[in-house]
This record gives C-alpha cells, sequence and structure tokens, in this order.
C-alpha cells in the first residue's frame, strides 16, 4: 500500500477550570495582625485578585513571581479596626477566566 500524509493542526480547547479552594477562614482579633493565604488552581494565564468587603484594616496581597505566568497565591492581612462578622467574595480571574468564592471573618474583641 501507499501512504498519503495528511498535514494537521492539534488545537487544545483545554481551558483548565479556574477554581478557588475551599477554605474556613480563621477569626481575627481588633488592632491584632492577622494573616490567611488562599489559594487558586487551574487556568491557563497569571492571576489576578479582586475582593469586595474586606473588613476595615485589611487588604489583598497578592504573592510575587519571579516567572510568567503568575498563578501566586493571594494574602488577605492586616489588623481589623471593627469587631463584626465580615462576608465578601474573593474573585481570581486568569485569561479570560474567573472564578468567585465567598469567604467569611469574623473579627473579635481581644481576649475572646
Amino acid at each position: 500500500g501507499t501512504s498519503n500524509p495528511i498535514p494537521f493542526t492539534v488545537t487544545s480547547a483545554d481551558q483548565a477550570s479556574l477554581v478557588i479552594q475551599e477554605k474556613t477562614l480563621a477569626s481575627a482579633t481588633v488592632g491584632t495582625s492577622y494573616s490567611e493565604t488562599i489559594e487558586a488552581f487551574g487556568g491557563n494565564d497569571s492571576y489576578t485578585w479582586s475582593a469586595t468587603k474586606l473588613p476595615n484594616g485589611m487588604a489583598l496581597y497578592p504573592a510575587v513571581c519571579v516567572k510568567a505566568p503568575c498563578k501566586a497565591p493571594v494574602t488577605i492581612s492586616g489588623a481589623p479596626t471593627q469587631v463584626g462578622t465580615y462576608t465578601f467574595n474573593l474573585t481570581v480571574t486568569s485569561g479570560l477566566q474567573s472564578a468567585t468564592k465567598q469567604f467569611t471573618i469574623s473579627v473579635l474583641y481581644p481576649g475572646y
């Protein structure tokens, strides 16, 4: 028999699903330094993190990468200033994908 080579290109439609890890965040104490790290998995590009309604005195700090794509976790840290239960949405974006997960932090008085 004879063979006739046929050129073809394989393209992947595989967009590794982007997810944020399941995690219960530790309670925080007013005026005391707090730090919790949250990871994401999947996606095909560098991660960009954002959050809504973090407790006053706290912010998001993405880890620093030395190479791209940067799929680094994010740390929520700071010293909260007000007692309360704070529910917020954390979003990670990677290329055209994004994932959002709801988290809660309880901020307590010192000594509780």
